[in-house]
C-alpha cells in the first residue's frame, strides 16, 4: 500500500530533475530529521542487541515458569499486543 505514494513521489520528483531532489534534500531540516533519524536507530539497535542477548542467556541458563512457551516461540505476540499486555498489568 505505501509503495504507490512512494513510488509516484519519487517519479515525479525524478521528471523534474536530479538537480531538484537534490536540492530539496539538502536543507538543513531534512538533514537534521536524518541525522535524528540515523541516531535513533543505531541507538535502539543497540538496546534491542543487549536486551536480546540478556534474555537469551536468561532463557538458556535458568529454569523458569513458562520457559517451555517461550522456548518453542509459538506463542509469539505483535508490539502493540505486548504493549496491551504491559498496560493492562501495571495499571
Amino acid at each position: 500500500m505505501l509503495l504507490i505514494p512512494m513510488l509516484f513521489g519519487s517519479v515525479s520528483v525524478l521528471i523534474l530533475g536530479v538537480a531538484v531532489l537534490v536540492q530539496s534534500i539538502s536543507t538543513v531540516c531534512v538533514m537534521k530529521s536524518l541525522g535524528m533519524t540515523i541516531l535513533v536507530m543505531v541507538i535502539a539497535m543497540l538496546v534491542s542487541a543487549i536486551f536480546g542477548v540478556a534474555a537469551a542467556f536468561a532463557i538458556s541458563k535458568f529454569d523458569f515458569p513458562g520457559k517451555t512457551l517461550i522456548a518453542t516461540g509459538r506463542y509469539t505476540f505483535s508490539h502493540s499486543t505486548q504493549w496491551l499486555i504491559f498496560y493492562l498489568l501495571v495499571d
